[in-house]
């Protein structure tokens, strides 16, 4: 590659990432999912009920890091896929959770209980439990004031839960597939910040052309950042341990304001990452040292 060009990560999934999806199949998924299916079950605030389904997409959301790092999942359209695999089986699970309650509720007091062994069988037999989907759809199980949810109305409700899972899940994913990634030494590139910043930048094409054309005055000639100061932009450097390959990206700190009116600090990867040669490196890392 040469010095500026963007990096483009080529398509790689691990062996170990199916053995790590398979675990997290195991144990963490379906524990999330009856959390949630009780959760949601006991709350009778539709708002809550919300705040509660995004919580769940979060968190299914996250479980792609371990499988993407440890199992070396590279290029987006690959963690895409286990986003959306891990969603499906997410939203599987719960289903059996919320089936499990459905079927022991006693309609005399409307209480319910959680028989693992009924989990267990719903989550064998999908088409009973489809069936039984279907059956709870035609009365509905809740209501908001004296308007029971069923039926067209009752599946929107799901539809729209669904929807808020995998859009939440691909929200707060940073795409860690896209970091640099060494196929030749078949492990992710280190990153390193370098100790020195620069004042706040939010555009960086005066940067990418100083290394295109192998200066890096674009660089050199910026103050340093003021050191307690709370906005700034800092390189980071991923290079292979060999030092065959180096590349650059920026982090910008920055102040936004938040719901409430405040201003809140954000920190995020502003950049895309871009090749290096190794005297640009070497000089960047002398520079900003």
């Amino acid at each position: 590659m040469k010095s500026g060009d963007i990096y483009e990560p080529k398509g790689k999934i691990g062996k170990n990432a199916l053995l790590i999806t398979v675990l997290l199949i195991v144990t963490i998924i379906p524990a999330l999912a009856i959390a949630y299916a009780f959760a949601t079950w006991y709350t009778p605030l539709i708002y809550a009920n919300l705040i509660i389904c995004v919580a769940f997409g979060v968190a299914l959301g996250y479980l792609i890091f371990p499988i993407v790092k440890w199992g070396h999942v590279v290029g987006y359209k690959n963690e895409l896929i286990f986003i959306a695999f891990i969603w499906a089986v997410a939203m599987y699970f719960q289903w059996a959770a919320y089936v499990t309650l459905a079927v022991n509720l006693d309609t005399e007091d409307n209480s319910t209980s959680f028989v693992f062994s009924d989990f267990l069988y719903f989550a064998a037999q999908p088409w009973h439990l489809v069936a039984v989907i279907s059956e709870i759809s035609k009365y509905g199980l809740w209501a908001i004031g004296s308007t029971t949810f069923k039926d067209f109305g009752l599946w929107v409700v799901w539809f729209a839960e669904a929807l808020i899972l995998i859009v939440t899940m691909i929200g707060v994913n940073q795409k860690w597939s896209t970091f640099p990634y060494s196929h030749t030494e078949a492990n992710w590139i280190p990153k390193t910040l370098l100790k020195r910043r620069m004042p706040l930048n939010r555009g960086f094409s005066k940067f990418i052309e100083g290394l295109k054309n192998d200066t890096l005055e674009p660089f050199t000639e910026l103050p340093y950042a003021d050191p307690d100061s709370k906005v700034y932009t800092e390189i980071a450097i991923f290079t292979t341990k060999n030092d065959s390959q180096s590349f650059l990206a920026f982090y910008n700190k920055q102040l936004k304001t938040g719901k409430d009116g405040k201003k809140e600090e954000e920190y995020k990867r502003a950049s895309d990452f871009y090749a290096l040669s190794e005297t640009q490196k070497a000089q960047l890392v002398e520079h900003y040292s």
